[in-house]
């Protein structure tokens, strides 16, 4: 249900996070066609649980705009996909340390400009409890 303001923040979390994935995914093809070395692999891991989380992000953020009526419970869901997300850009950090002048620095670029989306979701889902909780809504 998009009649709430969060649900747009969220909506936009999981378009970036369907951008990060296309810009992610020739990396994948790439690392693991290619070095064989102790950094190639350790690359390689780490672009795959980027995936992962990311893909985990989508769901979440799809299901956290599912569940728009327990706002307790989408705060807390929001929460975890803000916990995601820092972990996404260490992870991303961690990859263009290895492979330095990659599509990483893009993708970096995409997950720092969609931080801010989940701090407003929370703080509008606060001002809906707020108001539901102070009846000023009737």
């Amino acid at each position: 249900m998009l009649q709430r303001i969060q649900s747009v923040y969220l909506g936009i979390i999981g378009i970036a996070m369907l951008f990060f994935l296309r810009l992610v995914w020739p990396i994948i093809g790439e690392v693991s066609r290619g070095d064989v070395c102790h950094a190639g692999r350790l690359l390689y891991s780490f672009s795959i649980a980027a995936v992962c989380l990311a893909c985990f992000s989508i769901i979440l953020t799809a299901y956290a705009i599912k569940r728009h009526d327990n706002r307790q419970l989408q705060f807390r869901l929001v929460c975890g996909l803000l916990l995601m997300l820092f972990l996404l850009t260490l992870l991303n950090v961690l990859c263009i340390y290895i492979q330095p002048a990659s599509k990483w620095t893009y993708s970096l670029l995409c997950l720092i400009s969609v931080g801010v989306f989940p701090l407003l979701a929370m703080y509008r889902i606060r001002k809906d409890d707020r108001l539901v909780r102070d009846d000023h809504l009737r």
